[in-house]
C-alpha cells in the first residue's frame, strides 16, 4: 500500500515536472548583440582589453552567487579623449532554465587576462545592474561604460601625486 502511495506521488512529480512553460525550458542559445561605448571625455587607453561576462542566477535562491554564462574579451584595443570609441561584438551561450541575466564590462590597460582585482586598474565599467534577457533570449543592446573616477594613468606608472611625499603627522 506505501509503495502505491509512492509511486502515485512520484508520477504526480513527473506529470508537474513536465508541465513547466514552455519559456522555462529553452532549447537554443542565447545572443546578446552588444554595443559599448567609451565617451570621448574618458581617459586614453592603449593596447587595452575589455572583458564583457553575462552572468545567470536563480532568483529564488537568496545566498547562491551567480555563475558565468558566456564572456568575451577583446585585447588590443585604443582609445583617445576627445572622440568616442565604438565596439560592436556577439555574446553567446547557453540559457539555464528558470534563471535570470545580467551584464558585466570592465575595461583596463594592459593585454590578456585581468591578473590583478578588477577595482586596481580598471579605466572604464559599467555603472549599475544591466539585466539582459528578460523577455527574450535574443536581444540587442547599447551601453556607454562610465570613466573610473581616479583611474590609474594608462601606462601604468605614477602621476605627479605619486612623486610628492606625504607630510608627516
Amino acid at each position: 500500500m506505501k509503495q502505491a502511495r509512492w509511486i502515485a506521488f512520484l508520477a504526480a512529480g513527473l506529470a508537474w515536472a513536465a508541465s513547466a512553460p514552455a519559456q522555462d525550458t529553452p532549447d537554443s542559445a542565447f545572443s546578446l548583440d552588444l554595443t559599448c561605448t567609451l565617451p570621448a571625455d574618458g581617459p586614453a587607453l592603449q593596447a587595452g582589453t575589455l572583458a564583457a561576462r553575462i552572468f545567470a542566477y536563480d532568483p529564488r535562491i537568496a545566498d547562491v552567487s551567480a555563475r558565468e554564462a558566456a564572456q568575451i574579451t577583446l585585447s588590443g584595443l585604443a582609445h583617445a579623449p576627445g572622440s568616442a570609441t565604438v565596439l560592436r561584438f556577439p555574446l553567446r551561450g547557453a540559457p539555464v532554465p528558470g534563471f535570470r541575466y545580467y551584464l558585466s564590462v570592465q575595461v583596463h590597460p594592459g593585454g590578456g587576462a585581468f591578473d590583478l582585482p578588477f577595482e586596481d586598474r580598471s579605466l572604464y565599467f559599467l555603472d549599475g545592474f544591466q539585466n539582459v534577457f528578460e523577455d527574450a533570449f535574443e536581444e540587442s543592446l547599447e551601453i556607454t561604460l562610465t570613466p573610473v573616477p581616479d583611474a590609474p594613468p594608462a601606462d601604468g606608472g605614477g602621476g605627479e601625486a605619486d612623486a610628492t611625499p606625504a607630510a608627516a603627522p
